[in-house]
């Protein structure tokens, strides 16, 4: 007589999955990811996201000591991957161009003194612009007022996401002593959480396919 047995799993949702784990005794990651140094592979972006998502990037060693440190700082003084540069204006300024609008940068800024280091008032988002019937009308008559538009640098995209849904608000700036450090747009929170989801969901799919073939 021959005895059978059977395997049986029992997957959870990828949100209830915790893959903690340690890169290093001081170095805990969320999870098991580290990106390769490589130059075309790990520089700020890259080391920004990979942090946001819960692992490490390991920024490369191809470029000069001074360069690496500014690379690897401009890391450590953010809190989500957008390494946007935000163009400043003040109300009293102009926009007559497209050329302030790109992929990375959306919206224009808008502080008393048109500097990062100013009150923060109001923003221009750049589909808004483009509507605008006479480009040559000052920045303060079609500005959005900045209420409940900025949030501290030390929220991660979870913190961002909450605080946008609580306010209704499709775009916040990040601040940092006074200073803005980031713009993040809503649609940014959503597509890097997605992908997070993704990542997981992969990993899972890894280690089940690891235990299976173990077993």
């Amino acid at each position: 007589m021959t005895s059978s047995t059977s395997l049986t799993t029992s997957i959870s949702p990828t949100d209830s999955v915790h893959l903690a784990s340690n890169l290093s005794r001081r170095v805990p990651l969320s999870i098991p990811c580290v990106s390769s140094p490589m130059d075309t592979v790990t520089e700020s972006h890259m080391a920004i996201s990979m942090a946001a998502l819960g692992g490490i990037g390991i920024i490369h060693s191809n470029l000069t000591s001074s360069e690496q440190a500014h690379m690897v700082q401009s890391v450590k003084s953010r809190r989500v991957p957008l390494l946007s540069s935000p163009v400043f204006k003040s109300p009293s300024d102009r926009i007559q161009s497209d050329d302030v609008f790109d992929a990375s940068n959306p919206y224009v800024l808008v502080a008393e003194s048109g500097s990062p280091n100013s009150k923060l008032l109001a923003y221009v988002a750049g589909k808004d612009w483009v509507k605008l019937g006479d480009k040559e009308v000052k920045i303060y008559d079609y500005m959005v007022n900045c209420t409940d538009f900025t949030v501290p640098w030390s929220y991660d995209l979870g913190a961002i996401g909450e605080y946008m849904e609580e306010k209704k608000r499709d775009v916040v700036a990040t601040v940092r002593d006074n200073e803005v450090v980031d713009v993040v747009a809503k649609e940014e929170v959503e597509r890097i959480n997605a992908f997070f989801l993704l990542v997981v969901a992969f990993v899972i799919d890894a280690l089940v396919c690891v235990l299976i073939v173990g077993g």
